[in-house]
């Protein structure tokens, strides 16, 4: 069983480390109403040395329409590699998407301030 831990913060904020196969370690805010995989303000995506792939259209908040860089990025977590898609963003958010949940389950405990996501076979 593969798991990883996270924790809840004062405001009730679900944070989970994400990490990448190149040793860097990325704190990010788990985002439900986000379906994408990875959010990063550009200050991030530049100091991790991502490379822009391409852009594509998102919509944000409140249906609001735009076009932001993405690029690749090589994580670990719950037993498997894999490269994800990383929107940039020029916001300050960092924020992970049901794209990297997709398949594990995520139990947040608003009592205990603590976070899980385990694999399908936990």
């Amino acid at each position: 069983m593969a798991c990883a831990d996270g924790s809840v913060n004062a405001q009730l904020e679900a944070w989970l480390e994400v990490h990448a196969t190149n040793g860097e370690t990325i704190e990010c805010l788990i985002d439900t109403g986000f379906n994408g995989s990875l959010l990063l303000p550009r200050m991030e995506a530049t100091r991790l040395g991502l490379t822009v792939l391409g852009r594509v259209p998102i919509i944000g908040v409140g249906r609001t329409r735009a076009v932001a860089d993405i690029a690749e990025l090589e994580v670990e977590g719950l037993g498997e590699r894999q490269a994800i898609e990383v929107i940039i963003s020029d916001g300050d958010d960092l924020l992970l998407g049901t794209g990297m949940l997709t398949g594990s389950r995520l139990i947040i405990d608003y009592i205990a301030h603590a976070l899980t996501v385990s694999d399908k076979a936990s």
